[in-house]
C-alpha cells in the first residue's frame, strides 16, 4: 500500500506538471495593478510557481509557502531560471505551521488554496491573512462552496467550505473589487471529473485600516 504522504506528494507533482506554464489568474494580473509595487508578496500554494514568478518578475520579494515538497522544488526552480532565487524565500509547511512576517505583505496570493487548511486551523489563518494585509494591500483567491466535490466527499483533513454569505462576513471591513461565485461540473487539472462550486473574491485592506 502507497503512503499517503508519498501518495500526496505523487498527485503534487501530476498536478504541476498539468498546469505549469498557465497563464496568470485574471484575478491576480488585476490584483497587480492595484497594489503598490514591488514591496513584499505572499503565495499561499506554490503550485507551479507560475503566479510566484509574475509577482517576482513585477519586482516583488515573495514568500511562498507549501506543504508539498514538490511545489516548493518547483517554485525555486523557476526562480532560478529567470535568476530571482535571491528575492524568494520558500516555507515547507502547512498554512498552520507557516508565521506571517509580522512586516506584513502588498499582496497576499491563495489561488484555489486556503480551502485545504483543516476547519480547525482556517480561523486562526484568515485572522493572520487580514492582520498582516498592510493598508492598501490586496488579496486575491477563492474559497470553496458547500457543493463542492471537495467540501462534499470523505477526506482527510477535511476541506474548509463557505457559503457566499459566510466569505462576505470574511472580508467585512475590506473593499471589495471583485466577488464572483460559480457552480459547474467539470474536471480537476488532472483530469478527474468535479463540481466545482467556488467563490472567488479580490478584496483591498482600506488605507486607513483598523
Amino acid at each position: 500500500m502507497t503512503e499517503p504522504k508519498t501518495r500526496d506528494e505523487s498527485q503534487c507533482r501530476s498536478f504541476i506538471k498539468a498546469t505549469a506554464g498557465r497563464s496568470i489568474a485574471p484575478m491576480l494580473k488585476r490584483a497587480l495593478t492595484l497594489c503598490p509595487p514591488a514591496g513584499r508578496a505572499l503565495e499561499l500554494g506554490c503550485g507551479a510557481g507560475d503566479d510566484a514568478l509574475t509577482m517576482l518578475q513585477r519586482g516583488y520579494a515573495v514568500s511562498a509557502v507549501d506543504e508539498k515538497q514538490a511545489a516548493i522544488d518547483a517554485v525555486t526552480d523557476l526562480a532560478e531560471q529567470h535568476n530571482l532565487q535571491n528575492h524568494l524565500k520558500t516555507h515547507l509547511c502547512t498554512f498552520a505551521q507557516f508565521k506571517f512576517d509580522p512586516a506584513g505583505y502588498s499582496i497576499i496570493n491563495a489561488r484555489f488554496s486556503i480551502p485545504f487548511c483543516p476547519p480547525d486551523d482556517f480561523e486562526d489563518l484568515w485572522k493572520g491573512i487580514r492582520k498582516s494585509l498592510l493598508p492598501g494591500g490586496v488579496y486575491t483567491g477563492q474559497f470553496f462552496g458547500p457543493h463542492d466535490t471537495f467540501a462534499t466527499e470523505d477526506r482527510d483533513p477535511p476541506i474548509t467550505s463557505h457559503t457566499q454569505r459566510e466569505v462576505r462576513q470574511l472580508i467585512d471591513g475590506l473593499i471589495v473589487h471583485q466577488l464572483e461565485e460559480e457552480e459547474k461540473p467539470g474536471h480537476t487539472a488532472i483530469g478527474r471529473a468535479k463540481h466545482w462550486h467556488v467563490i472567488s473574491v479580490l478584496v483591498q485592506q482600506p488605507e486607513e485600516a483598523e
